[in-house]
């Protein structure tokens, strides 16, 4: 259970409701296994009398404690698919109370259990312990098989573990004379719910993180990184390293909205975004804005930058200046200040397109 908690914990970054609660049930299970077994190693020990009952009243309650806990847990995950009320869980809350006070009374009363001779003994109360417990599964069970068609078989077979094997204890402990193998049960079932509830759960959680990452630092329409991702890899740049920036926007591409419809404007832009991420593979490639873009290439040579710029400056020109751009090189002492100086020899260049071209600049 302590692998199962500490894989549930470092595997989901953004934890869920129900990956909150199955976290809860294996702490308190952990904590009702501890409390049960400390008891029976101590067990005839004249100085532990205390630690006994203790310990021994401790597995009882936790054990209350976890059915409500679980029924929370399991209601909670039947939510994730359905319209469902936390109100559901009051007849098992009312009924686990009713059992602790039946259990507070049986211990001091010395029904429930008592010490002789150093050991614990039990009381003629213990054959009733399990009865409040299997009311409150029986009615989990009618809980399950209404939700059966939403959460699945599988679901439903996981979670009647717990409800099953704990009991099946419960019955050969009333029956024969073995130890108490409760928690261990709890223990398997929690296994049983983790294979195949909870880890996928927690699967789905970092699938869908991942998917809201992607939306927030990536632009659709080109899969570059956007202006987000753009402002945030700006403050990660080491200052005084060698750094190339490449400032480019698309000419003509109102015109080509206005004219040619969106799609066409689309297309142009996937084009050129292309263009850039084969022209500086080893560079971060932005899509700022609609039309601009900014090229960070950090640590780079000035031969090796100047050379792809030739490279690119080639390509730009044969698809007909597709765009406009400025370029800076030197050490980052103000990498904003490199990007703006960029953006400024970019306005140069595309002042001169549109004297060369003579199309008429709209804005």
């Amino acid at each position: 259970m302590l692998i199962i908690l500490l894989g549930t914990v470092v595997g989901s970054k953004n934890r869920k409701q129900s990956t909150v609660l199955f976290m809860i049930n294996l702490i308190l299970a952990i904590y009702g296994a501890f409390s049960d077994s400390f008891s029976y190693i101590i067990d005839g020990n004249e100085r532990s009398v205390a630690l006994i009952k203790f310990f021994t009243m401790s597995a009882y309650i936790t054990s209350c404690i976890l059915l409500v806990t679980f029924t929370v847990y399991m209601v909670s995950v039947i939510m994730e698919k359905s319209e469902l009320s936390y109100d559901i869980i009051m007849p098992v809350a009312a009924l686990s109370v009713i059992d602790i006070i039946f259990l507070l009374v049986g211990f001091m009363n010395g029904k429930l259990f008592y010490i002789e001779d150093y050991s614990l003994m039990q009381g003629p109360w213990k054959s009733y312990v399990s009865v409040l417990p299997a009311i409150c599964i029986l009615y989990l069970y009618c809980v399950l098989i209404r939700y059966i068609k939403i959460i699945g078989i599988k679901q439903v077979l996981a979670f009647s573990a717990y409800m099953f094997l704990p009991v099946v204890s419960s019955v050969m402990l009333v029956l024969f004379d073995i130890p108490d193998y409760t928690y261990t049960t709890v223990g398997i079932s929690f296994i049983i719910i983790y294979v195949i509830i909870q880890a996928q759960i927690v699967t789905e959680s970092n699938i869908r993180e991942e998917i809201f990452f992607e939306a927030s630092h990536i632009d659709s329409l080109t899969g570059l990184k956007n202006r987000r991702t753009y402002e945030e890899e700006l403050k990660s740049i080491e200052k005084d390293i060698n750094v190339g920036v490449v400032f480019c926007d698309i000419n003509m591409l109102k015109q080509i909205n206005d004219s040619e419809g969106h799609e066409a404007g689309d297309e142009l832009i996937k084009k050129f975004a292309k263009m850039l991420t084969d022209s500086f593979s080893d560079g971060a490639v932005f899509r700022i804005s609609g039309d601009e873009f900014v090229v960070i290439l950090d640590s780079i040579k000035e031969d090796e930058f100047n050379k792809q710029i030739a490279s690119f400056s080639k390509l730009n020109r044969a698809n007909d200046g597709i765009a406009s751009c400025g370029y800076l090189y030197g050490s980052n002492k103000d990498i904003k200040a490199m990007v703006n100086e960029a953006e400024e020899k970019m306005y140069e260049d595309k002042d001169a397109y549109y004297k060369r071209t003579g199309y008429v600049r709209r804005r």
